[in-house]
């Protein structure tokens, strides 16, 4: 359910129905050159997968990886069909998030719009962050309704 808060650590929604989201799940034929493309990068396995499963849910085609290294070569790797929008948690083991959207625009002539996620919300890194250039930060828990309406105020 798109309006219901995601229990991360069971894979569930507040209503109790359990998820079982694939990883690159997609569907097949005419709707996949319409549908939106989203690049998530995000390092907890839990959020990456729940995150699939809501994004395809909300008509999204989608790619996910653990890491800013992968996200950076995936982004560069399909100048052909661009990303509409990267979603990157700020805080993530070797390249973050932060140091990701900074590569990205120096070596991207159109790079896609970002929505920052972190759950460390101190200053100094939501700083770090907008000096990067961020189009949106989101606080982590947050409930799949604020995603999806902060994705749609970014792509606007």
């Amino acid at each position: 359910m798109l309006g219901a808060r995601w229990d991360y650590a069971r894979g569930m929604t507040s209503s109790g129905k359990e998820s079982s989201p694939e990883e690159g799940s997609q569907e097949e034929g005419s709707q996949e050159s319409t549908r939106r493309r989203v690049l998530v990068a995000e390092d907890g396995s839990m959020l990456r997968t729940a995150l699939i499963r809501l994004l395809d849910e909300a008509d999204y085609e989608i790619e996910a990886v653990p890491d800013g290294a992968e996200a950076l070569m995936l982004l560069l790797a399909e100048a052909a069909e661009p990303f509409d929008l990267l979603i990157a948690d700020i805080v993530m083991p070797g390249l973050s998030g932060v140091e990701l959207v900074r590569r990205m625009r120096e070596l991207m002539s159109n790079p896609p719009p970002v929505l920052y996620m972190s759950g460390d919300v101190r200053p100094a890194l939501n700083d770090a962050a907008g000096t990067i250039g961020g189009d949106l930060m989101l606080a982590k828990p947050f409930a799949a309704e604020q995603l999806l309406e902060a994705i749609e105020t970014v792509l606007e």
